[in-house]
């Protein structure tokens, strides 16, 4: 009898009937019967949940500096994104907000570092990353921050950012 392979039939042949032995799974020293196609060991499980957290991570890194990149300070006459005051600042000599934009910008490029899969330099990066918006948040009267274009950033930040301290680590 002729098979038809490429059309999924096969005419003429009789059928298993014994599938155990297609269905069978050993973990642990004991036979499960799960299908061949479904069945991930130990290994692949832990190798997913990795990768899906490493995702999530990045997901969560990129949403975080997004938002610290478009904090909006307002000055007379248009607003400028915060990176750029950052930069800007911290190569104006003689500038009192010089040191704290510098110690913003050390914040930013640990956050691309090795550094960051600890949680105390995580905390430590944070506190660097913030000390520049606090410092512009103490030297201006807290009314001219009253601006969606300042506050949902910052919101964002902080939050994404606090997750990525709070969640568990990765084994």
């Amino acid at each position: 009898m002729k098979s038809a392979k490429s059309l999924g039939f096969c005419f003429g042949q009789k059928k298993r009937k014994n599938k155990t032995q297609r269905f069978r799974y050993v973990r642990g020293g004991m036979q499960t019967l799960v299908c061949s196609r479904t069945v991930h060991s130990s290994t692949v499980v832990t190798n997913l949940r990795k990768t899906s957290k490493l995702k999530f991570e990045t997901i969560i890194k990129t949403i975080s500096l997004t938002s610290y990149s478009l904090i909006i300070l307002m000055g007379q006459m248009i607003g400028i994104p915060f990176i750029v005051w950052l930069f800007w600042t911290s190569f104006e000599f003689g500038n009192n907000d010089q040191i704290f934009a510098i110690i913003g910008l050390i914040g930013l490029i640990s956050f691309f570092t090795r550094y960051f899969k600890k949680r105390i330099f995580r905390i430590l990066i944070f506190g660097l990353m913030l000390t520049p918006l606090i410092r512009r948040l103490t030297e201006i009267p807290i009314e001219k921050f009253n601006y969606l274009a300042f506050q949902i950033p910052s919101i964002i930040f902080i939050t994404t950012f606090a997750i990525l301290i709070l969640k568990p680590k990765i084994k």
